[in-house]
């Protein structure tokens, strides 16, 4: 974990900073409302820290041979696409706050209860994301002392809303009669490939093993677009936003 980076969230690299080797500590982190992964927005996760090692990171020197080494010849060209990947996240993150504010519209209206073994199976991945998530990161829940079972208390609400989601967006795609084109799939496994570094053909070959998945991808091209289409037939407010309110988001975004 890199201390000052906000991998986790800004209050919890604080809550580090004095441990020793070998030291352990408990850190209760609150999750804010606008924290981009919506499944850990206003969560409160106690971690159980444990300090193996401190290091100290050494940055290279720009110049030219470490530019070419990472394909670029100025570094103008790295600020070109510093800016090119921050407009691309802006952009994103208005996406996802616009296309929830759709969905709690629609649910305020369109309300309804689900059977508990499609929240369990939502669940159930949720819970797979989260460890996924922190396997990746070198670590497991049982390390941070946390359980499945105080996870799936905590994200219970979050996958009733998901079921909810993936249910009227469905019947619109069913009322619609929409599909996906063989246009509309390649450009989507190549978007994805893109966001995972590789090539297309490496993400086409993963779906041709597994056709489920490879179904469940198309289904989430389609709620993107049925989403599209209702941001095309709604009347959307530009509104100047608060500057207080943008810092704390960009804060959040970062953690």
């Amino acid at each position: 974990l890199k201390v000052g980076a906000g991998e986790i969230l800004e209050g919890f690299d604080e809550k580090l900073i004095g441990m020793m080797p070998d030291e352990k500590k408990e850190i209760d982190v609150q999750f804010p409302e606008t924290h981009p992964n919506g499944k850990l927005a206003n969560q409160e996760i106690t971690f159980q820290v444990h300090v193996k090692d401190i290091r100290k990171e050494v940055l290279p020197e720009i110049d030219e041979a470490f530019l070419k080494n990472f394909r670029y010849e100025t570094l103008e060209d790295i600020k070109k696409e510093i800016r090119e990947n921050l407009k691309q996240g802006y952009d994103k993150r208005v996406e996802q706050e616009l296309n929830e504010q759709i969905f709690s519209g629609i649910l305020e209206k369109n309300d309804f209860e689900i059977p508990d073994i499609m929240v369990q199976y939502e669940l159930d991945s949720i819970l797979s994301e989260i460890e996924r998530s922190f396997a990746y990161r070198g670590t497991s829940m049982e390390e941070l002392g946390l359980t499945k079972e105080k996870l799936s208390a905590e994200y219970r609400e979050t996958a009733v809303k998901q079921v909810k989601r993936h249910l009227i967006l469905g019947k619109l795609i069913e009322q619609e009669g929409l599909s996906v084109s063989d246009e509309e799939l390649d450009k989507g496994l190549e978007d994805m490939a893109n966001a995972l570094h590789k090539s297309v053909d490496e993400v086409k070959e993963h779906y041709k093993e597994k056709k489920e998945e490879l179904e469940y991808f198309k289904h989430a091209l389609l709620e993107k677009r049925v989403i599209s289409l209702i941001i095309e037939n709604s009347t959307v407010e530009e509104v100047e936003p608060d500057p207080v309110q943008e810092t704390e988001n960009m804060e959040s975004s970062q953690g």
